[in-house]
């Protein structure tokens, strides 16, 4: 039964929300905020073969919910011009769903979602949120999209960085997935004239769906047994995508010495990119054996249920810039299953986290003597209740205190 609301959003993502995280990072908040009276329209960019896997089974998740589903098609086949031809259509879909309904206030996911909010404010003085998940420009520098030696792509840097202060100025709320962000954005603002209003809210987890209370010692030995692996054996994990920010390399270095360490051990990748075959090769380059490796690709709603066999997992990011003001969704995934994480130092806010709780081990350089000592740091928490470790997670990647988070940006707007 859907809520008699009068309190209408217009949610634009360039993310799709049949991407993987589609589910864990958009609709997890947006259901919660349609549960407090708000009536949400969404307008997404989804890629062809992904939406027509994934149609179904986010209908289905909106069905006799306070949220509205239009989409645009990305075209990517236009080298060269496909953002500005995708900016168009969706640009026009986003306008259309505004007239269309009385739309109070928009909320951008990202940076060209937050161009098209600041046109309707321009135009039609809607107030938005700019909701930035990340310092998009640098990320496209380092992460090596955007060669600057390039001058198509110098140019093209320097229109979003001069884009991103206009973004700034014109939006009504600003929120980043770090403590670290909001100094980096409040230091902008008094460095250039302008005040803002910065809200910290980290990728959170669904702490029901990662829960290691569903997953006890039975569930784990008939899971292990249906990957041939035994109750003995030590299970690193790897969860996530490995695009460019992942290091794979330092990653498989760091499990040659966790399989030096455990002799009987596992490294289990679970992620839904096609990286099979490049795991592999990279693996046997150093001399690791092929049968210690698993590679999975699963929906999101079966990851937990193969990831709690892990008694360790690992996530290496490289340490940028832009970095500072990245917030890992697997890191509160995994601790919300009771895993403890090796991570590296300089993401987002996991020093002070990994710091002041005891939930795993951050190493602080990439050599064998530091991925030596951390292991042998690491073997403390297989005496560790999963109660603790879980409690790290409530305590700071809370789905339920981010939807809070945005409640009252929301209602603030509202008034």
């Amino acid at each position: 039964m859907k809520i008699e609301s009068t309190k209408k959003i217009l949610y634009l993502t360039w993310d799709g929300l049949t991407d993987p995280l589609g589910n864990s990072q958009i609709l997890s908040y947006l259901k919660g905020l349609s549960n407090n009276g708000y009536e949400i329209y969404i307008v997404s960019l989804e890629k062809p073969l992904r939406y027509k896997d994934g149609q179904d089974i986010i209908k289905n998740i909106l069905v006799n919910s306070n949220i509205y589903w239009s989409h645009e098609t990305y075209r990517g086949a236009i080298k060269g011009f496909s953002t500005v031809v995708n900016l168009f259509f969706f640009s026009r879909l986003a306008h259309k769903v505004f007239k269309r309904n009385n739309i109070q206030f928009g909320h951008a996911r990202g940076y060209i979602p937050a161009l098209v909010l600041h046109w309707l404010k321009r135009y039609h003085g809607v107030p938005f949120i700019f909701d930035m998940r990340g310092l998009w420009p640098d990320e496209k520098v380092e992460g090596g999209r955007w060669n600057l030696r390039n001058p198509i792509y110098l140019v093209t840097y320097k229109v979003f960085k001069f884009l991103e202060q206009v973004l700034l100025r014109s939006s009504d709320r600003i929120v980043v997935l770090t403590w670290r962000a909001k100094k980096i954005i409040e230091q902008w603002g008094n460095e250039n004239n302008y005040s803002v209003r910065v809200d910290v809210i980290p990728c959170c987890a669904d702490l029901d769906h990662f829960n290691f209370i569903k997953y006890g010692n039975e569930w784990k030995l008939r899971q292990r047994s249906n990957y041939n692996i035994s109750e003995s054996t030590k299970v690193l994990c790897y969860l996530g995508s490995l695009g460019s920010w992942y290091m794979l390399d330092e990653m498989l270095d760091f499990y040659k010495a966790f399989e030096n360490y455990y002799h009987d051990s596992t490294f289990l990748f679970i992620t839904q990119d096609d990286f099979k075959e490049i795991i592999y090769e990279r693996a046997l380059t150093k001399e690791i054996n092929h049968n210690n490796i698993k590679v999975l690709s699963l929906q999101y709603i079966d990851v937990p249920k193969v990831a709690s066999i892990a008694d360790f997992a690992i996530s290496f990011i490289r340490p940028t810039f832009s970095k500072q003001a990245s917030s890992p969704t697997k890191i509160g995934e995994l601790l919300g299953l009771g895993i403890p994480v090796f991570i590296n130092s300089g993401v987002g806010d996991l020093d002070y986290i990994f710091d002041n709780y005891k939930c795993g081990v951050k190493v602080l350089n990439f050599t064998i003597p530091e991925y030596v000592s951390a292991i042998e740091k690491g073997n403390t928490f297989l005496s560790m209740p999963a109660s603790d470790i879980a409690n790290v997670a409530n305590e700071n990647f809370s789905l339920d205190t981010g939807i809070d988070i945005y409640k009252n940006i929301y209602d603030d707007i509202i008034k």
